[in-house]
């Protein structure tokens, strides 16, 4: 009997370590295209913590300085129009549009 109570604290312990340490889970990532030009597919993957665009099979952070290299890479824009600026900003709100669907599909997962 004195054996029992020895053992049965060190037996609840582990279960309980056991337990806890196999709750982590990995955040669920969901992916969104979206035709920004004609031929040209942006994918947004977000987790609920954070958000990557990827073009042309290179990725780009959720940084503003990122989605506006992404906006000129594209191409839609010619650099040589006189709304380019403002063509550029549409598109870092279709960008910004974008991952805002693929967060809220991640958050529903």
């Amino acid at each position: 009997m004195k054996r029992a109570n020895i053992y049965l604290p060190v037996l609840m312990f582990g279960l309980f370590f056991i337990f806890i340490s196999g709750c982590t889970t990995t955040p669920t990532e969901s992916c969104v295209q979206e035709d920004f030009c004609p031929g040209k597919t942006v994918t947004a993957c977000c987790t609920d913590t954070e958000c990557s665009f990827e073009y042309n099979g290179v990725k780009y952070g959720d940084d503003q300085e990122s989605k506006d290299k992404l906006a000129d890479l594209l191409g839609c824009v010619q650099a040589s129009a006189p709304t380019y600026k403002e063509d550029i900003s549409d598109l870092v709100l279709r960008l910004d549009a974008l991952s805002e669907i693929a967060r809220s599909n991640s958050i529903k997962h």
